[in-house]
């Protein structure tokens, strides 16, 4: 029996790594029902995203406090980011009704109004287990999806992400800056984007010679 005990977690520890979310890997392939900007329900998935750079953005639920603030930011941010042929989608494990109810409530009352970005419905939590993005504590957060930013490229690859606790919101602003400068990188082979960067400033070319013609600009 303890060789059985054993011989599980060894299997489950090697499932978790091999399921692991890794930049530079393949995303998580996904599917879900959607609200769209324009509310109809549309269902979704990484397809329809090939071929160009999209962020999913994780979020609690809708109907609560911080969530409507960045949703808000976030599809503001949608048209800047359209001009970079660039996606963003909000995914939270509420339903597509509860998406459309929160989108038709004013702000004054704890809604977010019309947005400009696609909701998804992640009812089973199956997109948010993938990403591994649900919370596990026993408390009131168990089960729903903590604040998760996923950059991924137009091969399916994931670039970037981060993660905040429920009571902190994110910057729309540094959201814009990565992708930008995963852009960027992209299409300046051999070039890295320097902490802070923005579109305009100096890149480091990554060798040892040429990379001092940043150094001393830097130094």
């Amino acid at each position: 029996m303890l060789i059985l005990k054993k011989f599980l977690l060894w299997t489950s520890a090697i499932s978790a790594i091999v399921g692991a979310v890794k930049v530079r890997a393949p995303a998580p392939e996904w599917k879900g029902e959607a609200l769209m900007p324009d509310g109809s329900f549309q269902s979704l998935s990484h397809i329809d995203f090939l071929g160009k750079y999209y962020i999913l953005v994780f979020y609690p639920l809708d109907f609560t406090f911080v969530c409507p603030t960045e949703l808000r930011a976030y599809s503001e941010a949608a048209k800047e980011l359209a001009e970079l042929d660039v996606d963003l989608i909000g995914v939270s494990v509420d339903s597509k009704f509860v998406h459309l109810a929160w989108t038709e409530t004013p702000r004054e009352d704890g809604g977010v109004g019309k947005l400009d970005i696609p909701l998804i419905a992640d009812v089973t939590k199956q997109i948010s287990k993938d990403f591994d993005i649900l919370a596990a504590d026993d408390d009131e957060l168990a089960g729903i999806a903590m604040r998760g930013t996923y950059i991924i490229d137009p091969q399916g690859t994931l670039r970037a992400y981060t993660i905040h606790d429920e009571p902190l919101g994110r910057s729309v602003e540094e959201t814009i800056r990565a992708v930008k400068g995963l852009i960027y990188a992209d299409s300046h082979q051999g070039e890295g984007c320097p902490a802070n960067w923005e579109p305009g400033a100096s890149t480091i070319k990554a060798n040892p010679t040429d990379s001092k013609e940043f150094f001393k600009q830097w130094a």
